[in-house]
C-alpha cells in the first residue's frame, strides 16, 4: 500500500516506465532520500524510510536508468569488447575471462564481432565510447598506423585515456 500523497503520485500507464520520482511518492518520500536509499551513498536513511523506499521499488517494479545514472556520473557500468572472430577459441577464451571478472564488478558486456577491418574496428570503438563505455577492450586487433594513440584521445574527462589506460 501507498504511503505517499494522493496528490503527488501519478497514474502510471501500462508499460510506462517507473521513474524514482514515482518510488519516491508511492514511498511517500523526497526524490533525494529515494536517490540516497537506491545508490546506497554515504548519507544515512533511517531505515524506516529505506524500508518504504525498498517495499516501493518492489510494488511498482522500478529498475534504475543506468543511462540517466552515466551521464549524471559520466560513468557507466558497461564495458565494450570489440573481438576479431569470436567463434576463434583462442579468442572467445579471452572474452569469456572478460565477461567473468566484469560480471564479479558488476560491470555489463557489450560485446562486437568484426572481421579484422580497422575501419570497422574503430567505429565499434566509436559507438561504445558514445554510449559512455568505462572501457572498450579490443580482442585481435591490429592497425599498421604508426600514431595509434593519436586517434584515441580522450573525448571527456573520464575516458580510460585520461586515466592512464593505452591507446595503442
Amino acid at each position: 500500500m501507498s504511503q505517499g500523497r494522493p496528490d503527488r503520485v501519478r497514474p502510471l500507464s501500462p508499460g510506462s516506465r517507473v521513474t524514482l520520482q514515482d518510488v519516491a511518492d508511492h514511498a511517500g518520500v523526497s526524490l533525494a532520500t529515494a536517490s540516497r536509499v537506491m545508490n546506497e551513498g554515504p548519507r544515512r536513511v533511517a531505515p524506516l524510510l529505506a524500508d518504504r523506499v525498498r517495499t516501493a521499488v518492489a510494488e511498482l517494479g522500478y529498475t534504475a536508468n543506468l543511462q540517466a545514472r552515466a551521464v549524471a556520473t559520466g560513468q557507466s557500468t558497461l564495458v565494450g569488447v570489440v573481438v576479431h572472430d569470436i567463434a576463434d577459441p583462442y579468442f572467445s577464451s579471452i572474452a569469456a575471462g572478460l565477461i567473468e571478472v566484469a560480471d564479479a564488478r558488476q560491470l555489463l558486456v557489450c560485446m562486437s564481432s568484426t572481421p579484422a577491418a580497422e575501419a570497422a574496428e574503430r567505429e565499434y570503438v566509436a559507438l561504445m565510447r558514445a554510449q559512455r563505455a568505462r572501457a572498450v577492450i579490443l580482442i585481435g586487433s591490429r592497425t599498421d598506423d604508426e600514431a595509434p594513440g593519436t586517434r584515441c584521445a580522450p573525448s571527456s574527462p573520464h575516458s580510460p585515456a585520461q586515466e592512464g589506460a593505452r591507446c595503442a
